[in-house]
């Protein structure tokens, strides 16, 4: 049996994915990696990888911080959205035959206006300020809090006073890595380039030692590796099958793309006998990384500046 890590895959994972993969697999060499091992070049190349961690955590940083900024839009559309919901239902009740809800349609907006006289239009951290009060209100004044039930809105309460603090909590992490500086498209390929080439290096000397060695002493460390590897291969193929399912061009082009390739493939069979034809990336998630790329492959993530 030949223990083989499938990694060219890793190639086409983007720019939030991969140092987290990278990262995933320091920590399962740094965990699992015998301590008393004899093994030269596997210690060698896994010092070499883990030093590429270092590199790769501004990537992580920014990838992360991106991530961030499109959940704090979110959230802060979802806060204005309920907050006008309430206000209009409750301006909808003025007109209401029913007295009562006239009147609590009154104590309603007035409390809103009080707290704040131009809501929801504020910017995020008001925003966030005047919805703690809101919270304030809703758990220690009992008028306000039949109010709200009265007039069917203590649901979009409770959801807004959700969304708030969960927007309070994400952006705290995003203040703290507001210092964090872009990074050109050129030094993110590079960098991850040479993380790659540092992970391919790794797995091949790792091949190597289980083949001499057996598997015994590295198992843990294997099937630490491969589970790392297997978490994002599964997400990886799902967005690539989501992809195709939303663009069928993409379909048509990849049929012709493998039909070149079996082609070409077929040819250089025939004229170097004896050589074996490199596997296409269709067969990435069942068979063994036969590709024969040298140092010089490239990370090919969908990182943008």
């Amino acid at each position: 049996m030949k223990y083989k890590l499938n990694i060219g895959w890793t190639r086409k994972l983007d720019i939030a994915e991969f140092p987290q993969l990278m990262f995933n697999i320091g920590a399962t060499i740094s965990e699992t990696m015998p301590e008393d091992i004899n093994d030269t070049f596997l210690i060698e190349a896994a010092q070499k990888l883990l030093n590429q961690l270092q590199t790769l955590e501004p990537i992580r940083r920014y990838a992360r911080k991106m991530k961030l900024t499109e959940e704090i839009k979110r959230l802060n559309s979802k806060r204005i959205k309920t907050l006008r919901t309430m206000i209009s239902k409750s301006k909808s009740m003025l007109t209401s035959p029913i007295e009562q809800e006239v009147i609590n349609a009154k104590i309603f907006i007035n409390w809103i206006y009080e707290i704040a006289p131009r809501m929801p239009y504020y910017s995020h951290n008001r925003l966030t300020r005047y919805i703690n009060i809101m919270e304030i209100d809703v758990t220690q004044r009992e008028e306000i809090g039949k109010v709200l039930v009265d007039l069917d809105l203590s649901g979009y309460a409770s959801i807004l006073i959700e969304t708030n603090k969960e927007f309070e909590k994400i952006n705290v992490e995003n203040n703290i890595l507001f210092g964090t500086s872009n990074m050109s498209l050129t030094e993110k390929t590079s960098i991850m380039n040479e993380a790659y080439n540092s992970l391919r290096n790794f797995e091949r000397v790792l091949s190597i030692s289980i083949q001499w060695n057996g598997i015994e002493e590295y198992e843990e460390l294997y099937l630490g590796l491969k589970k790392n590897l297997g978490d994002f291969h599964a997400a990886y193929k799902m967005r690539i099958t989501n992809k195709s399912e939303n663009n069928p061009n993409d379909e048509v082009a990849k049929a012709k793309t493998t039909k070149a390739a079996s082609v070409t493939s077929t040819a250089n069979s025939e004229n170097l006998p004896g050589t074996e034809s490199t596997e296409t990336e269709s067969q990435d998630s069942g068979n063994e990384d036969k590709s024969t790329s040298n140092n010089g492959d490239n990370v090919t993530s969908s990182a943008t500046a």
